[in-house]
């Protein structure tokens, strides 16, 4: 056997590196003029992570002219072993075998029956069917007992997936070396190519095939010794996606090879969709002339080991590639969603979840207050500035998603958390109320501690129930979860509320409403504050105000709120001498009663010619 016969290019050599027991710990290639580095570290090539008498970066292994060369580098502690030869270097040829510490090192050698040169092809035409040909279908259950035609190859090969898959660059460079392992996989398979297609694209069915797409991935590779040209048929990739199953074409007619097939001398072909929506478009395509016995008149009986092999590496690739996609979803989704939401997306089709849709939406504003004051304190330790507002929009974000709400939004001091999408809770305003009560709680005991991040903060939040548009905006790469409607404004407006009525949480009527049902009184209660017209807004908002435990006065009786609620509705009425007897019968220190006091003295508790009832409200 001389050197013609074997280029060295065309020469590797299989490293096996075992552990003392005999298992065998990895396999490896190595191709001429290759050097990896082996040691320890998990920056090394080869890690060799089970034999602690390896150093951390201990040698360097290569191929050189055929033979493999191996240098341990100066700080290597142990020693080559070979032939109780004790060495820093050593050239071996396939065959041998040495050690280092505990490990074992064994050199063979592999010839490459590969055409090394892999390429991406435009789509050309289909030659046209003929009827000495056929297509069948096979489902995944139909090939479960089918044996695999080279199981030992098959299998090692198999376990190379998921180093392929996590380690490719590109589509284009996963492409690739999944036609190679395939081809290698295959012995009677001569070309090998895999693609992806739009699917949104594809025909209808064959009558419309002059309409299929061009792929916007296609790699293919063949053997060397295959002299024409390898072009995948249109009609098997079509059925196959159609279908969602593989398809195996068999030419009947071995005279019709070059038209049924398109690519020269080849009578056979199949094609497997992978699977998942990660994967939706992509298929693994493998053809040849006739098998390893018979050059022509093959059935899809001497087929089927193959293809089982092919489908099984597509139902390995969907899945990982699924995995690898769901965790990249569970990324990105935990920046707008608690993990019991997620794990509801995840199990269902996430993309079709995130659509935008009109829903009945709970909204709720959350707004940092003395911000401007601590920045004043803090001018000169702006690095603790920063810490205490980045605690208290964790605050605030924590609670949203602990109720599971969704984050649309960060505004300077500010939050915006929505509930009743893309997960519809019954009611979502009461998950709301609890999340508004828990920030609440948080900063009120915070504080009472001198030395907390947010001491000296206080928050208002506004919320409120009504229908809007809810969903996903965005690409792939940028993505945002909004909110839209009016239902967001009135939150806003319903925030800035609690300025006005010294107050930390406001709500609108229909909020109020549908909680008080489900609100455990020793969690929170609600009052009614006031009916006002939000500046820039022609419709009145009935205000309630939703009282924390902690606020929950010991003046503030259930007597007193019905008193401050009477005085409510006669300054509704118009009866405002009425109002202003009642509200003198408030605790001074009720923020609520001095609002509406001030407001009915400016007016010299006379109504205005034109009042409805609503109090017109200047600011935001």
């Amino acid at each position: 056997m001389n050197s013609e016969e074997h280029p060295l290019e065309s020469i590797k050599l299989i490293v096996t590196i075992s552990s003392e027991t005999g298992t065998a710990d990895f396999q490896k290639e190595l191709s001429e003029g290759e050097s990896v580095t082996v040691g320890r570290a998990s920056e090394c090539d080869w890690v060799i992570d089970w034999d602690t008498t390896i150093s951390r970066k201990h040698a360097i292994f290569k191929m050189e002219k055929g033979q493999f060369v191996a240098n341990l580098v100066p700080q290597a502690r142990n020693p080559i072993l070979y032939n109780d030869l004790k060495l820093r270097d050593i050239s071996l040829n396939p065959g041998q075998s040495f050690r280092i510490g505990y490990s074992k090192i064994q050199i063979e050698r592999k010839k490459s029956t590969l055409q090394t040169i892999t390429k991406t092809i435009e789509y050309e035409p289909l030659f046209s069917e003929r009827s000495s040909s056929e297509s069948q279908s096979f489902s995944s259950l139909d090939l479960q007992q089918i044996p695999f035609s080279h199981s030992e190859r098959q299998l090692e090969m198999l376990s190379r997936l998921p180093e392929i898959i996590s380690t490719s660059q590109s589509d284009d460079e996963f492409g690739e070396r999944i036609s190679n392992m395939l081809l290698q996989a295959m012995p009677k398979s001569t070309a090998v190519a895999v693609a992806k297609f739009d699917v949104t694209a594809l025909p209808p069915d064959e009558t419309m095939i002059d309409q299929f797409p061009k792929p916007e991935i296609l790699r293919v590779i063949h053997r060397k010794n295959y002299p024409g040209r390898f072009i995948p048929s249109r009609r098997v990739i079509l059925q196959a996606l159609r279908q969602n199953s593989s398809v195996v074409h068999v030419l009947e007619d071995e005279n019709d090879a070059g038209e049924v097939t398109m690519s020269d001398g080849l009578n056979w072909a199949f094609c497997s969709p992978i699977g998942g929506e990660s994967s939706r478009g992509w298929c693994l395509y493998v053809a040849g002339q006739g098998t390893e016995t018979r050059k022509t008149f093959i059935t899809e009986k001497d087929l089927t080991g193959d293809l089982r092999f092919t489908e099984l590496v597509a139902q390995f690739i969907g899945a990982i590639r699924q995995v690898r996609l769901l965790q990249q979803q569970r990324s990105q989704l935990s920046l707008f969603f608690s993990p019991n939401v997620i794990e509801k997306l995840t199990a269902t089709n996430s993309r079709q979840a995130l659509e935008p849709a009109e829903r009945d939406i709970t909204v709720m504003f959350c707004d940092v207050r003395g911000f401007s004051e601590k920045s004043e304190e803090l001018d000169e330790n702006l690095p603790f500035l920063l810490k205490g507002m980045s605690s208290a929009l964790d605050v605030m974000a924590g609670s949203i998603l602990e109720y599971d709400g969704a984050i649309a939004d960060f505004q300077g001091d500010a939050a915006l958390g929505f509930w009743g999408w893309p997960e519809v809770s019954d009611p979502p305003a009461l998950s709301a109320c609890l999340a508004a009560l828990k920030i609440s709680q948080t900063f009120k005991i915070a504080s009472l501690e001198r030395e907390h991040l947010l001491n000296a903060y206080s928050v208002g939040i506004g919320i409120a129930h009504g229908r809007g548009l809810a969903g996903h905006v965005g690409t792939n790469y940028q993505a945002k979860i909004g909110v839209f409607g009016p239902i967001v404004n009135l939150g806003s407006r319903l925030d800035g509320l609690t300025k006005i009525f010294g107050v930390s949480i406001c709500t609108d009527e229909t909020t109020a409403q549908f909680v008080q049902p489900y609100l455990d009184p020793e969690m929170g209660r609600f009052r009614k504050l006031g009916r006002v017209y939000p500046k820039g807004m022609r419709t009145t908002v009935n205000v309630y105000g939703l009282i924390p435990k902690e606020e929950w006065d010991t003046e503030l009786t259930e007597e007193r709120i019905g008193i401050y609620e009477s005085a409510l509705e006669a300054l509704i009425a118009g009866q405002w001498e009425m109002s202003r007897k009642l509200l003198d019968q408030m605790p001074k220190t009720d923020r609520p009663t001095l609002y509406l006091k001030r407001y009915l003295s400016a007016q010299q508790y006379t109504p205005p010619a034109d009042w409805d009832g609503a109090i017109r409200l200047k600011s935001k």
